[in-house]
């Protein structure tokens, strides 16, 4: 589908973009991680899930957009990707030797050989980092900050933790949590920063190309 990943890596530009005046205790951003290094991928899977890799790379399931209601939904799992990558988490997870090789069809699929063998992995294999409590809560913590600066508000960043956790106990859930672990806890980080903002703040609908595909 040329059309949702174009649309898909849209978001994800502009959103990259906003995230450059958020700053990280004084550095930039962009010097950090030059903006031009950032590659998007949407992969074509029934299982929701988002990673980042070593090399700037953020890989987006199609389910996710699935699990989400708004393009707001949807930027909070991006922005929290790019931040992951901006705050150089990989690196970092990397460096504490907790890089797990897992199989690029046990994670994404039998298509994800194919479409991310040469930009993800190298022989078949994808880098899984596996970062802690402390790393993904930094991550939400940046992310909240990407949408605030990009919508000037934090309305929706809570569908998809929401969607996550009606999925608890079902293989879906399972795989989500393989990445993304203490859902719980973080949608409760979500919705407090959430609450700083005004009520009655509107979403915005999911971009027409994205929205016919799910």
């Amino acid at each position: 589908h040329p059309a949702r990943r174009a649309a898909l890596q849209q978001l994800a530009r502009e959103l990259l973009q906003s995230s450059m005046s958020v700053d990280m205790d004084g550095s930039s951003p962009g010097e950090t991680v030059p903006a031009e290094h950032f590659k998007f991928l949407l992969v074509p899977l029934g299982i929701p899930n988002a990673v980042a890799t070593l090399g700037a790379n953020v890989a987006i399931t199609e389910s996710v957009i699935a699990h989400v209601l708004s393009e707001n939904g949807l930027a909070m799992v991006l922005a929290h990707e790019i931040a992951h990558v901006q705050l150089r988490h990989p690196i970092e997870a990397a460096g504490r030797g907790i890089v797990i090789q897992v199989a690029l069809t046990a994670v994404l699929g039998s298509s994800g050989n194919s479409l991310l063998g040469g930009s993800l992995g190298t022989g078949g294999l994808l880098t899984m980092l596996s970062f802690n409590r402390e790393m993904e809560l930094e991550a939400d913590r940046r992310a909240l900050a990407i949408l605030r600066q990009h919508y000037g508000h934090t309305a929706g960043a809570d569908e998809f933790f929401i969607e996550m956790e009606k999925m608890q106990g079902s293989g879906d859930w399972l795989e989500f949590t393989r990445t993304h672990p203490d859902t719980e806890r973080r949608l409760e980080i979500i919705r407090s920063e959430m609450g700083r903002d005004a009520t009655h703040v509107d979403t915005r609908p999911l971009p027409g190309a994205l929205h016919a595909g799910g």
